[in-house]
C-alpha cells in the first residue's frame, strides 16, 4: 500500500511539474507578444542606437553626421511596429 501512494504522489509531482512549465512557458509567449514587450524592445534599440551615433561621432570624428536624423529613423522603426 505505501508503494502505491508513492506512485501516486510521484505521478502527481510529475504532472504538476509539467504543468507548471507549460503555464510558465504560455506566460512567457504572452508577453513576447504583447504591445509592452514590442515597445519596450522599440525603446531599448532606439537607446542603443543613439548611443551607437555618438560614440561613432566621438571615435570617428572624420564622419559627417550632420544630415543623420535619429528621429526619422525612431520614425521609421516605430511605424514597422
Amino acid at each position: 500500500m505505501e508503494k502505491d501512494f508513492c506512485k501516486l504522489k510521484d505521478k502527481r509531482i510529475s504532472d504538476l511539474e509539467l504543468k507548471l512549465q507549460n503555464v510558465g512557458a504560455t506566460a512567457v509567449q504572452d508577453f513576447k507578444d504583447s504591445d509592452e514587450y514590442s515597445d519596450d524592445l522599440c525603446k531599448y534599440y532606439m537607446e542603443g542606437f543613439d548611443l551607437l551615433v555618438k560614440w561613432m561621432a566621438k571615435h570617428h570624428s572624420g564622419l559627417d553626421l550632420s544630415g543623420f536624423a535619429v528621429e526619422d529613423v525612431e520614425k521609421e522603426l516605430m511605424s514597422d511596429c
